[in-house]
C-alpha cells in the first residue's frame, strides 16, 4: 500500500519545483522531502520527479501518479461530505469563497448565517475569481459574478445586479446632472481593470477631453470617491440606491448587467454545511 502522505510531499515538491521551497511549505528540512519522495519512487519502482533548469518536474509516470492520487482524494473526500451529511447538528469547517471587492457587501447575511449554525465554523476567501476556487476545491461554497454558471458547478442564480452611473448629491449641486459627459468629473478604473467591462463602456462612452478626476481598482475605493464628491462613477444598484449620500445621473447600463450566483463544487452537494449556506444565502440574499 502506497504511504499517502508521501504523495503530499510529492505533491508540493511539483507544484513549488523545488525541494527546499516545499520543504518551507511543510515545515520539515529538505532532506527529509528528497527522503519521502525517493522512498515513494522506490516503492513504486520509477522516477516520478526529475531535474530541469526550471526546477523539478514531473515525469510520465509522476503526472500518472499525481493525477490518480488526486482522483482517490476526491472520493475520500466525497465519502467524508456524505458522511458529514448524516450528522444530526450541522457543525465543522466550512469555507466561502466571495468576490473580491464586493464579498463585504454580504457580511451581513454571512453573520446571520453564523448566528444561525452557531456549529460552523466559517473561512472567507476573497477572490477575483470565486468560481475558480470553488472548482478547484479550495472553497466548499461560494457567491459568484458571472453571466452563466459553468457546468462543472452546482448553484442558483440570486438575480440580475445592475451599474448605473452615480455621483454624491454634494458633487451635483454643483455639476447638473443634466451636463453630458465630457463636462463631468469622472472615477475611473486603473490599469489593472482596464480590460474589465465597465472600464471598456468608459473608454468607449466618456468623451477623451473628459477629466479623470481619480482612477481605482476597486469597489470600495470607488464607491468611497463618489460618495467623497470627487465625480460621477458606476456603482452597483442594489448597493448605491439606499445611500443618501448617492443619486443616480442615468438609467442602469445593461450590458454591465451580470448574474449573482450561490454555488458549490458538484462533489459536495450532499455536505449539510454547504446545504445549509447554500439555502441560508440564497434566501437572505435573494431579498437583498
Amino acid at each position: 500500500m502506497t504511504n499517502w502522505d508521501d504523495i503530499k510531499f510529492l505533491m508540493l515538491a511539483a507544484q513549488c519545483g523545488s525541494y527546499s521551497q516545499a520543504a518551507r511549505e511543510l515545515g520539515v528540512n529538505r532532506t527529509t522531502v528528497a527522503r519521502r519522495i525517493a522512498a515513494l519512487e522506490a516503492q513504486l519502482g520509477t522516477t516520478l520527479l526529475e531535474p530541469s533548469q526550471e526546477g523539478y518536474q514531473l515525469t510520465e509516470a509522476g503526472t500518472h501518479t499525481l493525477q490518480s492520487a488526486r482522483n482517490i482524494g476526491d472520493i475520500v473526500q466525497e465519502l467524508e461530505d456524505r458522511l458529514a451529511s448524516s450528522q444530526a447538528v450541522v457543525s465543522g469547517a466550512l469555507r466561502v469563497a466571495l468576490p473580491l471587492g464586493l464579498g463585504p457587501e454580504f457580511m451581513p447575511e454571512l453573520q446571520a448565517f453564523a448566528h444561525a449554525y452557531p456549529e460552523v465554523t466559517i473561512e472567507l476567501l476573497n477572490a477575483l475569481d470565486p468560481m475558480a476556487l470553488v472548482h478547484q476545491r479550495k472553497a466548499d461554497a461560494g457567491i459568484g459574478l458571472g453571466r452563466y454558471l459553468p457546468a462543472y458547478l452546482k448553484g442558483h442564480s440570486l438575480g440580475t445586479l445592475q451599474r448605473a452611473l452615480y455621483a454624491s448629491r454634494d458633487y451635483l449641486a454643483g455639476h447638473p446632472a443634466t451636463l453630458g459627459f465630457a463636462d463631468h468629473l469622472w472615477v475611473g478604473w486603473g490599469h489593472e481593470l482596464a480590460h474589465s467591462q465597465a472600464a471598456l463602456w468608459m473608454e468607449r462612452e466618456v468623451p477623451a477631453q473628459a477629466k479623470i478626476a481619480i482612477r481605482v481598482n476597486s469597489w470600495h475605493a470607488l464607491r468611497e470617491a463618489v460618495r467623497a464628491g470627487m465625480g460621477v462613477g458606476q456603482l452597483w444598484c442594489f448597493l448605491a440606491d439606499p445611500d443618501p449620500l448617492l443619486a443616480s445621473i442615468r438609467p442602469p447600463i445593461p450590458e454591465l448587467d451580470i448574474q449573482l450566483w450561490i454555488l458549490s463544487h458538484e462533489q459536495v452537494t450532499h455536505n449539510r454545511r454547504v446545504q445549509a449556506f447554500t439555502a441560508f444565502m440564497h434566501d437572505a440574499l435573494g431579498r437583498k
